[in-house]
């Protein structure tokens, strides 16, 4: 039986290791996260924090860390979730929307990376359309309204992909202010797909104007 002091070698292991091998101990990574202790964790957050700093800092590619957001995902952990927020602004590539992506699978869970999310979504470029369109979807999952004006905005998106999955976001949300503008998405959006899922959102809210937004919040049912 492992104790605490294991996970306390394990881990000055990783300060001492290239970020570079972060990658090839993928799996070790998986299974430590996974078994963790809550004070465990903490301290994996710690040091996850300070690697942080390094990213910023041009020391440490963001995308070596993806065994650990991964692992923190999967252990749907509430108090890393501003963590990994910020962990997906610094990643590139197709890392960014799986992080992105991980997070909506956390539901109510991941509250404290929505403002990095919405980030994302504000994000422009050609490239990170598909980006966008994840930042969006994740948002809808997690369930926190704050996020509306920012998905508002969105279904002016350039990019079809974006503005369908924001609709369907502002449905998740029960984004009742929004109706004006989803109207007009489905009057005139020039994709099919996103006229037909507007009309349907459109409907769907109007038709129950009366039930109160559900709220979701971490542990909620």
């Amino acid at each position: 039986m492992r104790t605490e002091n294991d996970f306390d070698a394990w881990l000055q292991r990783l300060q001492t290791a290239t970020a570079e091998n972060f990658l090839g101990i993928r799996q070790e990574i998986l299974i430590w996260i996974e078994h963790a202790r809550p004070e465990e964790l903490e301290k994996l957050r710690s040091w996850i924090q300070n690697t942080l700093r390094n990213i910023r800092g041009g020391q440490v590619n963001a995308n070596t860390l993806e065994p650990f957001s991964t692992g923190l995902t999967m252990r749907q952990d509430p108090a890393a979730a501003p963590i990994l927020g910020e962990l997906v602004l610094l990643m590139e590539g197709s890392e960014v929307e799986d992080v992105a992506e991980a997070l909506g699978d956390m539901g109510p869970a991941a509250a404290g990376a929505v403002p990095f999310l919405m980030q994302l979504v504000r994000r422009a470029g050609e490239d990170t359309a598909w980006t966008r369109a994840k930042a969006a979807s994740s948002l809808g999952q997690i369930g926190d309204r704050s996020a509306i004006p920012v998905l508002t905005d969105a279904l002016s998106d350039p990019r079809s992909s974006v503005r369908l999955m924001t609709v369907e976001a502002l449905g998740k949300l029960r984004g009742v202010e929004a109706i004006p503008r989803i109207q007009h998405v489905a009057e005139h959006d020039a994709d099919p797909q996103v006229r037909e899922e507007a009309k349907r959102v459109v409907t769907d809210l109007v038709e129950n104007l009366d039930t109160p937004p559900r709220t979701n919040a971490p542990g909620g049912s």
